[in-house]
């Protein structure tokens, strides 16, 4: 009896240790180990992992609330930090005080919180009230009280939330909001922002006028250097240039200028494109200065040619810039992309189509950039004639990945282009697209594909030929996995494991990667189950 009683207490005991376990190796790899938690439940969705100041990985749920159905803005979101594998379990965050009863619309990190705003409207009162939150994720509760934001920005009339941009700099130290009041076509555009410090303290505000009339550019990206200084770029359109022609998927702009916002003041330096236009353009930290990266193409609406970069320092005074073309066979490549995307009688339009630049970052000697093609097209459902149906579908495509390498002026070492062919229906593209791990001396992607891209070992078998459609059942489906040499652009590819060994999806945007520990956190989902995990480098 007693055997029994102590094998029973052991049996107990291991079914303990195995539900809390910090997770299982599920598949060990030449240069990789994937390492996966149990599947667990969680009604709420993931929206993002974001790290905080100190490093720690936070967790963005929301769960939309029946309750404010009628209202405009209805999802309640959660905050919590990551201890294992498993998902924080928070309550909703609140607000009180001014801002109560509001809804959270926009996020950023600052510090070790959160600095929020929301909005408070319901359907009986178009106007929205707007106000701003310091979120501590370990005590949420009376704390997060809100801030009017109309008081700060000295506006009577309502504030545009789309034109409302939240940014953290790159150590969370400092926060910017910037908003862009609307103006008319040939008058010139109001800029307010703010800039917080992460020790909560009330932020101070200016105010400046962009000198350039607003029908004649767009503001591409906003970069937050301190709680002083803030950087912004603008494409300026040719003259004439429909600024909403639906045959030009993604805008293109002969020259950019570059400004700097410190103390109240406005400089910035204007880049001609010599005949090239500007497309994808971002801001990214290069030193003590910044560095304006992107793609360009010979055309207006034509296909990528190559990378441009266009250095500043840190008083914003142009340094370099420089146009590399990319290789002649990868650029057929692009163009047969382009061309192989064509509309048919089933497509209404293409909402977009192009290349989004996932990363850009410092290497050791130049510059690592990662751009996907991408595109989001409305079609007629099902096969019968077009217009019969009142049915309209969302066709989400992410294909082909482009890794490239600069020196440090700018120049092309080389270029790797990675076919996948991935296409989701009315879904938000969940599974799609790619998430990626730079190491010192490899790039590495992965993504949800086909397992019969891939031989008996594992090995890639569609060199030259065009890939198979990414699957998602458990009998087809595996993650991909690029590894690319950073000195010479020598690249292999290997499947790994799939929906049949984690039982989950892999859901490749939802990833954050941690150099210090060498692991890309990862995600896994199917349903209301999930699955926390890692991938571990050598």
């Amino acid at each position: 009896m007693q055997n029994s009683l102590k094998y029973l207490i052991l049996i107990c005991l291991l079914s303990l240790v195995g539900k809390f376990s910090l997770g299982q190796v599920i598949a060990d790899f030449k240069d990789i180990s994937i390492f996966l938690g149990d599947k667990q439940k969680s009604k709420s969705n993931v929206v993002d992992f974001i790290r905080t100041n100190s490093g720690e990985l936070l967790c963005i749920q929301n769960e939309n609330s029946i309750s404010g159905i009628f209202t405009r803005y209805n999802s309640k979101y959660k905050f919590g930090f990551i201890n294992g594998y498993s998902l924080p379990k928070t309550q909703s965050v609140t607000f009180y005080g001014n801002g109560k009863k509001s809804s959270l619309t926009h996020y950023t990190v600052l510090g070790n919180n959160i600095l929020g705003l929301t909005a408070q409207s319901n359907m009986l009162n178009k106007e929205s009230e707007i106000f701003y939150h310091f979120i501590n994720p370990n005590a949420q509760g009376n704390s997060n009280h809100g801030y009017s934001l109309h008081e700060n920005f000295f506006y009577n009339q309502e504030i545009d939330i789309s034109q409302l941009t939240l940014m953290s700099s790159d150590d969370k130290k400092a926060a910017s909001l910037i908003y862009v009041k609307e103006s008319l076509p040939n008058d010139y555009s109001s800029i307010k922002y703010l800039n917080f410090k992460d020790d909560t303290s009330l932020p101070q505000g200016g105010e400046l006028i962009y000198p350039f009339v607003t029908k004649d550019y767009e503001f591409l990206d906003f970069y937050t250097q301190n709680e002083n200084t803030q950087f912004i770029v603008a494409g300026h359109f040719i003259n004439n240039q429909p600024r909403n022609n639906f045959m030009i998927q993604e805008p293109f702009f002969h020259s950019l200028s570059i400004g700097k916002i410190e103390n109240q003041e406005l400089t910035y330096e204007l880049i001609d494109g010599k005949g090239n236009f500007f497309t994808e353009v971002g801001l990214y930290k290069d030193g003590e200065g910044i560095i304006v990266s992107g793609l360009y193409s010979p055309f207006v609406d034509g296909d990528i040619t190559g990378v441009f970069t266009i250095k500043v320092n840190k008083k914003g005074e142009l340094i370099n810039e420089k146009f590399s073309a990319f290789s002649d066979d990868l650029a057929t490549s692009i163009t047969g992309l382009n061309t192989s995307f064509m509309d048919d009688q089933y497509t209404i339009r293409n909402e977009y189509k192009g290349f989004d630049i996932l990363q850009f970052e410092p290497a050791e000697d130049g510059y690592i950039g990662i751009a996907e093609f991408n595109a989001l097209e409305y079609r007629y459902s099902g096969t019968d004639v077009p217009g019969a149906s009142n049915s309209i579908d969302s066709y989400f495509w992410s294909n082909d990945v482009l890794v490239f390498k600069l020196d440090t002026l700018g120049e092309l070492k080389w270029n790797v282009l990675t076919p996948k062919y991935q296409r989701s229906i009315n879904d938000g593209g969940y599974y799609l697209s790619t998430t990626y791990y730079i190491s010192n001396d490899k790039v590495h992607l992965f993504f949800n594909d086909n397992l019969l891209n891939y031989d008996e070992f594992g090995n890639y078998n569609k060199n030259g030929d065009d890939p198979l459609a990414t699957q998602f059942s458990s009998g087809k489906n595996t993650i991909g996995h690029v590894s690319i040499n950073k000195e010479n652009g020598a690249f292999a590819r290997k499947s790994t494991i799939g929906k049949e060994e984690s039982d989950l999806l892999f859901t490749p945007q939802l990833s954050s990667q941690f150099t210090e520990t060498k692991k890309l956190k990862i995600y896994a989902r199917s349903g209301k189950r999930y699955r926390l995990g890692s991938i571990n480098f050598r």
